[in-house]
């Protein structure tokens, strides 16, 4: 017989207890702490691309970047680590950030990245957020098949795992045709069955040539960022960042004023490096490219430093990309698309209209109309025979510069002590030897800048010696070597532009390409969204695709098979 010691029992059975207790209460400080952790998605319209196709994305951003709008920037980078362009993306206090990379005609075949950052407020070093890899083939490229190796990369796609959430994509039309409205009913609901609100982005392509067997041929990717991600740092404007160096490559900090002129707006922009030799310099939001020139302070020595910017160094990938019948195949179709895109003139049009930063007018106290006057050698030449504010002397075997206020006192002389500061078709120098010995035939004006007040309103420190802008008709002006080497073409804002089809008036063009549709950003409520698209031109098997974050962060990803039939 066999007896029980029921306190005994009682005991491991409270002990038990504690034991589930503590298990339950560790695993959710565990969940709590895995959910904590910012994580980042991204989706793009297909899985691999071609040169001179575009990469349409929609970036999920984590929570803490979703309450302002913060300042972000993306990177492309080639198979050699070389970033082949970069532009700033400003969230606009939205979850989702829709963009694209037009990738180059001339792309080699190889792997691409899409490195995302968000630019930091107080450091010149960008927060990673996340990078991924797209292959990219080049269809210009010559390939001798007789010595490419070709794969069977047939297979079933990998499922990629939700988090507890189910979207179901279905569609009411019985059969779809090229060039049809697609109607589209999505439903979001939790793991009970509830419905759920969220953010998504729809991709509509034909998966037919995408080798799942390699895991580099994905249109979904995610990262989870360090909990400690400094993301509250994230600056909301347009930073130019970067450190000062002296030409052996060795920082510096004798540079306590740096100033970055912007040719098109005519404007000076800040920042005091101070002992570090780091800037940070807030400039206002520009699309496209805008030229900045920068410069020390005006009663520096001489200037003794040169730029370098913050980009992030990248890697080499030099995994090659694999080749199957169904890839050579899809070249084919490819080179196709542009001998018809090129018959029709088919092409990207531009923005007709982007918001560009407020010039700065300015209204010089004196100008001089060069054709008014007697043709004379050079600026210098020009200057020294003419009794102005303005006047050039020989020191040695170069000229010195020097411009007053004829108006005021001999205190105001004083004021405009040193070097001037010469600004010649938008591009700044204090060299006034380089212009006293500058060819006078193609100046149209010269516009002096001499009273305190309307300099420092103008140009703030950089004035103080005064400023004289010279204007020409040559398409550009090439500066002495030191000046000329901190002039940089920058890369600003992601200009807008949405998937859409293009304006067919006659009905003849066709609208053809590998993606039929793709929005970056929709918003569901109530866990049901219904909307449409219009197919392309083409017919075939397509997925559609879509992926879906709630607004407690939990993701999924529902998809349907659609046959477009004539």
């Amino acid at each position: 017989m066999i007896y029980f010691n029921r306190d005994r029992q009682n005991n491991n059975s409270m002990l038990f207890r504690l034991i589930r207790i503590y298990l339950f209460i560790a695993g959710t400080i565990l969940t709590s702490g895995i959910r904590a952790q910012p994580q980042v998605l991204l989706h793009t319209d297909k899985a691999f691309y071609v040169s001179g196709e575009k990469i349409w994305y929609s970036l999920y951003l984590p929570q803490e970047l979703q309450d302002k709008s913060y300042m972000l920037k993306v990177f492309a980078v080639n198979a050699n680590g070389e970033i082949m362009g970069s532009n700033y993306l400003r969230s606009d206090g939205k979850s989702i950030v829709g963009g694209y990379y037009s990738i180059p005609f001339d792309a080699a075949t190889g792997p691409l990245r899409l490195a995302f950052f968000a630019v930091n407020n107080f450091s010149v070093e960008l927060i990673p957020l996340i990078t991924a890899a797209f292959p990219v083939y080049n269809d210009l490229e010559k390939l001798d098949v007789t010595k490419i190796k070709l794969q069977n990369l047939v297979g079933n796609e990998e499922a990629i795992p939700g988090q507890n959430v189910s979207v179901s994509v279905s569609t009411t039309a019985a059969a779809a045709h090229p060039g049809d409205q697609i109607p589209l009913h999505i439903e979001i609901k939790d793991s009970y069955g509830r419905p759920l609100d969220g953010d998504l982005s729809i991709a509509v392509y034909d998966p037919n040539q995408i080798p799942f067997t390699d895991p580099r041929f994905t249109a979904f990717h995610q990262a989870v960022l360090p909990a400690d991600a400094p993301l509250r740092d994230a600056a909301t404007e347009v930073l130019l960042q970067g450190e000062l160096q002296l030409s052996s490559g060795r920082k510096i900090s004798t540079v306590e004023a740096l100033g970055a002129f912007s040719r098109p707006t005519n404007s000076f922009y800040y920042a005091t490096p101070g002992s570090s030799g780091l800037f940070s310099i807030a400039v206002p939001d520009f699309y496209n490219s805008m030229p900045f020139q920068f410069i020390g302070h005006p009663y520096d020595p001489k200037k003794n430093f040169h730029v370098v910017f913050n980009d992030p160094a990248f890697t080499k990938d030099s995994l090659p990309l694999p080749y199957s019948e169904e890839i050579l195949s899809y070249l084919d179709a490819s080179r196709e698309r542009k001998k018809i895109a090129q018959y029709f003139g088919l092409f990207d049009p531009a923005p007709d209209t982007l918001p560009k930063p407020a010039d700065n007018i300015l209204k010089p106290d004196y100008t001089y109309k060069i054709k008014d006057y007697q043709a004379f050698a050079t600026i210098g030449a020009f200057f020294k025979e003419i009794t102005t504010s303005l006047t050039f002397k020989q020191s040695g075997k170069s000229y010195v510069a020097s411009l007053y206020n004829p108006g005021v006192s001999v205190y105001a002389w004083e004021q405009l002590r040193g070097d001037p500061l010469f600004i010649i078709d938008g591009k700044v120098t204090r060299n006034a030897d380089f212009i006293a010995r500058f060819n006078l035939e193609p100046v149209q004006t010269v516009e002096l800048f001499y009273v305190a007040r309307n300099l420092r309103q103008a140009f703030n420190l950089m004035g103080n010696n005064g400023v004289v802008y010279v204007h020409t008709n040559l398409p550009d002006i090439t500066l002495p070597q030191d000046d000329e080497e901190d002039v940089f073409e920058i890369s600003g804002l992601l200009p807008p532009a949405s998937f859409s089809s293009p304006a067919i008036p006659d009905q003849v063009t066709p609208e053809l390409g590998p993606v039929a549709y793709w929005n970056p950003h929709l918003s569901v409520s109530g866990g049901v969204l219904d909307t449409t698209y219009q197919h392309s031109d083409e017919r075939g098997n397509y997925v559609i695709q879509v992926v879906v974050r709630s607004k407690e962060g939990s993701i999924g990803i529902g998809e349907m098979k659609l046959n477009v039939s004539y």
